[in-house]
């Protein structure tokens, strides 16, 4: 799909994670369009959420995605986003070794985000210069032939019609979303591919300490995996994986469970 410049355009991106983010930063900058995002939760981030301490601010734990991976040949071809995030130091290399961590190519970088995972998403919809609306959970989509519009429904009452629509939540939940927009010109074999994906739940469990404690500071490595572990699958200490604990006196502890086994992970 293309936009043409000075052209005004109302799009909705339903999901304010990375993709969302992503995505809207990219349309902005090719296109005069008027951009809505929703987001069902009541933060931005999607599965780039950090966890960010009420009572002590600078407290702040990845929730989500734990770092970036990424490839050398993607980086040199997405050269100009890398090098403004780098230089910003919203990205930096992570410098660091993950016990356990099954590299799957010699060619992958892997970077950190100083100031939380989110911090990413809030970049690009800044650049996006875009209205985020949370707790906004779509429920239904529906195209409304004679408008030519796409008409959205939110579990909070609202309903608005959009030019465009574009969905970055997970396959799953897309197939719940009720109305007519799955039927319309859906090939099957894409149905059957969108059913067969399933995600692997997990929860994610973060302290947070206000005075120093021996066994983190003791700790040999600052992430981990655990493949031999029913429960537990990663560990890290935040504000070392991020590098922020200089002179500081809180340490920040994530760890994620797997809560369903049964469930396949997507590639």
């Amino acid at each position: 799909m293309s936009f043409e410049k000075n052209i005004a355009t109302n799009i909705l991106i339903v999901g304010g994670g990375i993709t969302g983010s992503v995505a809207a930063s990219l349309i902005k900058n090719e296109a005069v369009v008027n951009i809505e995002i929703w987001e069902r939760m009541d933060q931005i981030g999607g599965r780039y959420q950090t966890y960010r301490s009420s009572s002590t601010p600078k407290c702040s734990v990845d929730c989500g995605a734990q770092y970036v991976s990424v490839s050398l040949e993607f980086i040199r071809s997405q050269a100009k986003f890398y090098d403004e995030l780098l230089e910003k130091e919203l990205l930096m290399p992570l410098g660091q070794k993950i016990e356990n961590f099954r590299k799957l190519s010699e060619t992958k970088t892997l970077f950190v985000a100083p100031g939380g995972t989110d911090s990413l998403v809030g970049h690009f919809l800044k650049k996006a210069d875009c209205s985020v609306h949370l707790q906004h959970e779509v429920t239904e989509i529906n195209l409304k032939e004679e408008e030519r519009t796409w008409e959205v429904k939110a579990t909070n009452g609202i309903v608005k019609s959009f030019d465009v629509v574009i969905l970055t939540i997970p396959v799953p939940e897309v197939l719940k979303l009720g109305g007519n927009f799955l039927g319309i010109s859906q090939d099957d074999d894409v149905k059957v591919a969108m059913e067969q994906v399933k995600y692997l739940p997990r929860i994610a469990v973060a302290l947070i300490y206000d005075e120093p404690v021996k066994y983190l500071e003791d700790l040999p490595t600052t992430m981990k995996y655990f493949p031999d572990d029913d429960i537990l699958h990663f560990m890290s200490v935040d504000n070392k994986k991020r590098r922020t604990d200089q002179g500081s006196t809180w340490h920040n502890f994530a760890k994620h469970h797997i809560i369903c086994r049964e469930m396949c992970r997507p590639e």
